[in-house]
Formats: structure tokens, sequence, C-alpha cells
């Protein structure tokens, strides 16, 4: 804030804000009030010059690129520029090179990013201040080399009355005379001869590819003829400041052949002051690379500002403290950028000017012996760190840049380390669960080579690791189905077998079920195949087993000379045996079919007897009924035994309702053979 104070009144500073936005206008307004500055906002380019030619005590102008409708902020700066010298600052949210162009083609005193942390405009602002300051500077200085022009005309003069009283003397005034010719044309600067209407009375031109015509052309013309109208006006002030005070300076820049050039010249009066006869020595100097030196070096500062404040890692600057024997023992912070803070939590007024070993309490400089060595041999080293004192890993980059100092970038990769932890973890307990798992695992690449598998896939396969890392399974499997599962995996889907595998690398049949998957990046490009498998040995043999039982049931079932017929819950018929169809057909007229309910197959008569029977064995009894059944030609009787049976399962759920008839007309006529002969 050492800007703020004009030096020459020791008034606050006066700031005109150019910005059409009301609302930005304002905040931005507040904030340069809490920086101890005067300020007067204009809303519109054509009110601001109106405002900044009636006030004379601006002292900067903070000027926004779009102003909306009228004349843009580039116009209204060029504008200014014309009625007098100030600085001009451009504030934008335009990063575009083309907008930075335009402005530094208008001034060079600054340019803010909207956004820009308060810290960051301070000192764009101030930095203006001190360029502008600069500037003046640099006429003051023009002013005492018109000063020693003035002493350098005075020189000639005396040489010119001593040129007069050896007139008489023609040879020593021919040498006299040479000597000055000679004198002059040694002069690297060009030398005018003007009378007070500006006309060009005598050139000297060392380098005439400086002039904007040649000498002949120019001598006897009025500058106006020649000099645009802005260096025009300055040469005559210049000329008529000479009149009166004897010595001016003036500063001009003019388009030549070879491109843009900057001068610097003194302006003397010859003799005494004659109103109206006048004439004036000036001395010109091509300053060019000088300038373009100062404007090269005002831009590799702002950018640098740029830089620095809008850098995402965080950046701080260091200045080394030395013990008795020049060996660094500790380092002052000296500057940081905005990111230190968001990256440290440390503001960064604290942070200046303090001890690193104090301002982060660890009693000793962190990274002392880093940065030493860094400092030393002049070559950059970067490490990754965990700072203790902030509980946040660091990729910290160090380097020497001159005079004691060193500067650090650092980011914090706390994330990122968290997240290859968190990965080393997965991929620990991943190995373990791969190690220790009861099913096989191989991993497979793109080719359908085994890259790796566990224990249990060996004992499954019954061969060795070593025979299996390495396998191709596409070219030596023999099982075509292991090989469409792999080339399912490999298009991106899910490949599945079940089968008895027999082992290529070893003698060895066994029943395995297994899943083969491609793992892919987000790319959709293939990363690694993973294969899973289940040694069922145990399991197929059960199965087979409950097959042969199931077969040796079913042949029992169809054998029988009684009719079997299951029922489920709802006493629908689930399954019968060939002989219950046949007896249905024979004696009822009508044919079993699954999933229809039994009591609407049967006769009328027994529909109202029957669901009373199911319900009896739905209920858990053994229902026994004998029944007497009419053929169907009415003249025909048989006699069936029915005994409905409760069916369970292992948990003891009921699954329905086993029926089984057997045909006892025979035993039926037989007991009444006996009962007649009673």
């Amino acid at each position: 804030m050492s800007e703020i104070n004009s030096a020459e009144t020791g008034r606050r500073k006066k700031i005109l804000l150019v910005e059409d936005e009301s609302l930005i206008a304002m905040m931005e307004s507040e904030l340069l009030e809490s920086g101890g500055y005067e300020v007067i906002t204009a809303l519109s380019g054509e009110r601001a010059l109106e405002i900044f030619a009636q006030d004379q005590s601006i002292d900067l102008v903070l000027m926004d690129i779009d102003l909306g409708k009228g004349i843009d902020g580039a116009e209204t700066a060029r504008r200014m520029l014309a009625l007098r010298d100030v600085p001009v600052v451009f504030i934008s949210s335009h990063t575009e090179p083309e907008i930075l162009a335009k402005t530094e083609a208008i001034t060079s005193y600054g340019y803010i990013v909207k956004g820009s942390s308060d810290t960051a405009i301070f000192a764009s602002l101030n930095m203006a201040f001190r360029l502008h300051a600069a500037h003046q500077e640099l006429l003051q200085k023009t002013r005492e080399l018109e000063n020693l022009a003035d002493n350098l005309s005075d020189a000639v003069k005396k040489l010119m009355e001593t040129q007069k009283e050896l007139l008489a003397r023609e040879k020593k005034l021919k040498e006299t005379t040479e000597h000055l010719e000679a004198t002059l044309n040694s002069l690297p600067d060009l030398l005018f001869e003007f009378d007070e209407q500006g006309n060009y009375l005598d050139i000297r031109a060392p380098n005439p590819s400086l002039l904007l015509r040649p000498r002949e052309e120019l001598l006897g013309r009025n500058i106006s003829e020649f000099l645009p109208e802005e260096v025009n006006a300055v040469w005559m002030a210049a000329l008529k400041e000479a009149a009166e005070k004897g010595i001016a300076e003036v500063n001009y820049s003019l388009e030549l052949a070879s491109g843009t050039h900057y001068f610097e010249a003194t302006v003397a009066r010859k003799g005494e002051n004659r109103p109206g006869h006048n004439v004036f020595i000036a001395l010109a100097r091509d300053i060019t690379d000088r300038i373009e030196a100062q404007l090269a070096q005002q831009e590799t500062e702002v950018r640098f500002q740029r830089l620095f404040q809008a850098m995402a890692e965080g950046v701080a600057i260091h200045r080394f403290i030395f013990d008795k024997h020049k060996r660094p023992v500790d380092y002052l912070i000296v500057d940081v950028n905005p990111a230190f803070t968001k990256h440290t939590g440390i503001p960064a007024a604290k942070a200046r000017g303090q001890k690193a070993s104090e301002l982060y309490g660890t009693g000793e400089a962190p990274y002392l012996k880093e940065f030493s060595e860094a400092f030393n041999t002049g070559t950059p080293t970067s490490f990754e760190s965990y700072f203790s004192p902030l509980q946040r890993y660091f990729r910290i980059t160090a380097f020497n840049i001159g005079e004691n100092l060193l500067a650090t970038v650092f980011e914090d990769i706390t994330n990122r380390k968290k997240d290859e932890i968190a990965l080393k973890e997965r991929e620990e307990r991943y190995r373990l669960i791969f190690e220790n798992a009861p099913l096989g695992i191989l991993q497979f690449d793109e080719n359908g080579i085994i890259t790796d598998c566990n224990e249990a896939f060996v004992r499954i396969i019954g061969s060795s690791r070593e025979a299996l890392i390495g396998f191709n399974m596409l070219e030596k499997v023999r099982d075509e189905k292991v090989i469409k599962a792999v080339k399912e995996a490999l298009a991106g889907r899910i490949g599945y077998y079940e089968g008895i595998y027999h082992s290529v690398t070893a003698d060895k049949a066994t029943p395995v079920r297994g899943f083969f998957a491609g793992i892919f990046d987000r790319n959709g490009k293939f990363i690694s195949g993973i294969g899973t498998f289940e040694d069922y040995t145990e399991r197929y043999r059960t199965e087979e087993a409950l097959r042969q039982s199931e077969a040796l049931l079913e042949a029992t079932f169809e054998s029988s000379v009684l009719s079997f017929i299951f029922l489920d819950t709802e006493g629908r018929v689930q399954k019968f045996n060939q002989i219950a169809n046949r007896r249905m057909i024979d004696v009822l007229g009508v044919e079993l079919k699954k999933g229809e309910k039994l009591v609407d197959l049967l006769p009328e008569k027994f529909k109202a007897t029957f669901p009373s029977s199911l319900q009896k064995a739905l209920e858990g009894q053994v229902v026994h009924v004998e029944r007497k059944i009419p053929l169907p030609d009415g003249q025909t009787w048989v006699w069936y035994d029915f005994y409905l049976t409760p069916v369970y399962s292992t948990e003891k759920e009921l699954l329905g309702v086993f029926m089984q008839a057997e045909d006892i007309t025979e035993n039926k006529a037989v007991e009444e053979s006996r009962a007649d002969q009673n």
C-alpha cells in the first residue's frame, strides 16, 4: 500500500474506475477505497472522457475493456492518453493473446484479470504507479541532459567567439574548423539547427536512415511538413521552452522504414533570447534499444506476476540464512503466491518475513538439506514428502534463483497418495483372496496365455505352477468349450465352461465349472482376463448317484401293476404311470392330463366325496377308500382300492399327495362266492 499517497501533495491518490456493470463497479470501488484510494466511477467510455478532461488530479485510470454500448475501453484509453500522460491499467475477464496485444499497443502499465485476488490487484496498481514514476524519472534525466547540452552550447559559443578572434589567422581557423567538423561527425547523435518557426537550418546525420527524408529535402523546410502532428507539437513546445529557458528536453517516436524508433533530444538556444530571431541546436539520440529493453523488462515482470499469482501450484521464494561458516541454517519466506495459502492454510501476510523453522513450528527448517543442495549445486531438485505439520503429502521442486534466493514450487498430492495407499491395500487384499480362495483362479493376457494362477487352480488341474504359467489356452487346450469360453471373455462377454476337463499338462480328468471374464479400460482396451474354476467332483458323483436313483425309481414307477398318481397341494396332476392312465381310460373313459385337477376328470358321483378324501390327506392323514365303479357299458362293475398318502420334503414341507389305486375286482368276486357258499 506504499503507493497510495501522492508524493507531491501528500493527498490520497485518485483512481478513475471505468466499468459499465454497476454492481461490479460498486464492488471494485469499495475494494479500492478499502486500499486507501480515492475513487471516481464512470459507467461508460464517454462519461469517463468527460471526467478525465475536467479533473486534472486523476492519478491512474482502471479501465474495463468491454464497456457495452458506445466506445470500448481501448478507445477510451487512447483518447485519454492523447490529452495527457497518466497510467492506464486494464481490467478484464479476457485472457486471449489478441486482447492483450491490443491493450499493450496502447499502454504497458498493466493488465488485471477479473477474479484476481485483492493482493494481485493492489500489486498491479502499485506496479503501474512505479512504472509511471520511472517514466517521470526518465524525463527528469532527459532534462539533466538538456542542461548538459546547455553547457555544450556555451562551449560552442566560446569556440565561435574564438573563431571570430582568429579570422585573421586563416590557417588556424581552417584547422579549428576541420577539428570541429570531425568532432561533430564523430557524435552518434543527430544534430539539427532550427529557427524559431521550426525550419530546418542545418542537419548532421551520421546515420541517415534515422531521418524521415533525405537531408537535402529537409533543409529550408518546416518540421510540420514531415513530422506527425503530435510529434510536431512536442518539438514546437520544446523550441518555445528553450527560447524562454535556454534549454529543453523532448522525447518522441517515429515510424521509419526500419520500424518504430524512440528518441530523446536536448534543444539549446544559441545565444541570448531574441524573440522571433532565435536559433536552436538540437541533439537527438536514438534510444530504441534502451526503450525496447525497458518495455521487455516491464512485460516480463508483468507476465511473471500474472503467472506467479495464477499458478495452481504453491510458490514460495526463500532467502537463506547462513552461519559464520557460510552454511545455510535456516531460510526466510520472502514471498508466496495465493496458491501457497490454499495448499498450506497459512495466510501470505503471516508467512512473509518469517523463518521457516518458526513458521512451521518444526524447530528446524523443513527440507533444509535438500534445499541447500539445490542452491549449492545450481541443479533443480524434485521430491515427494509427507509434511507432518500440515498432515499433507507434497511434491516439491526447488531451484536456485540467485542472490541467496531459492524458489520452491509445490503441489498437494495428498489425495493421490491416499489413492495409491488404498490401491496398494486393495491389491494386497486381492492377493490374499487370490492365494487363499477355495476356487481355482487364473489370469490371462490378450493372447489367451496364462500369466498367473493360484494353488487351488494348480490342484484342480493336477499340474505345476511352472507348467501352467505361459500356457497358451487358445493353442494348446483340446477342449473346444474352453477355447470358446476364453474367446468370449476376450470379446467382452462372460465365457462359461462346465464339463469333465482333461488336463493337457497332467494326466488328470476333473469335473469343473468355470467362468471367464475380461477386464477393459475406459476406452475398451483389454487389460487382463480372469478365470475362476470350481472342482465339483463330489457334487458330480452325488448327482450321478441321484440320476441313477431317479432312473431306478422311474423304472419301478412305470413297471408297477398298481396305478400311481401324484397330485400337488391344489389337487392338480403332476405325474402318473402308464397303467394309471390306461385304467382311467378303460374305467372312466377319460385321459389323465398333467396340470389338470383330478376332481374335474372324475364322474359326477365321485366329485362330491373325492375332495373330502383329498383334504384329509393334505392335512396329514393316510386315507383308504374302496369304490365299486361301473364301467362305460353300464352292465359291468369293477372294484378299486385307493390310498391317498401325504408327501413331505426333507424340511417337512408338504409337497402333495401320492395316490395309489389297485384293481380288487377278483378279490371281491372270491369274497362274494364264499359268502354265497356259506
